[in-house]
């Protein structure tokens, strides 16, 4: 093991990730994306009609951003997100909760920390 890496940094990732795997793998079709700005954007849906969308922001600074859908989906999107400034890395390793929802239509706007990655799913936890 090399003792020059940071652990906490490597452990602080794995929330993060952990938000992408555990909620695409239910997916079975990617239904779009953007690069807007800063922030990367992909969503995908699965057979039953459930959303899953990610947005990742690459700066170092926040931004506010939109994600349109090409039909109303009619959903309620509980968003997940991992904030790097403000993660706590407890030793618990657990999937980040959702904090907020958007009832959705055709479209939502919201603001995403430096460096974040949000998970908006109408899958249940």
């Amino acid at each position: 093991m090399n003792s020059n890496i940071n652990h906490n940094n490597d452990y602080d990732r794995y929330y993060g990730i952990s938000l992408v795997t555990k909620y695409f793998n239910k997916c079975s079709k990617i239904i779009g994306g953007t690069n807007s700005g800063s922030c990367v954007s992909v969503a995908a849906k699965d057979d039953s009609g459930n959303y899953v969308v990610m947005v990742v922001n690459v700066s170092h600074k926040g931004e506010a951003f939109n994600v349109n859908f090409e039909s109303a989906i009619n959903k309620t999107l509980s968003r997940h997100l991992y904030n790097p400034s403000t993660v706590i890395n407890s030793g618990d390793v657990k999937t980040v909760g959702a904090d907020k929802t958007f009832t959705v239509s055709n479209s939502f706007t919201d603001y995403i920390p430096a460096g974040g990655i949000a998970v908006y799913t109408n899958f249940a936890d």
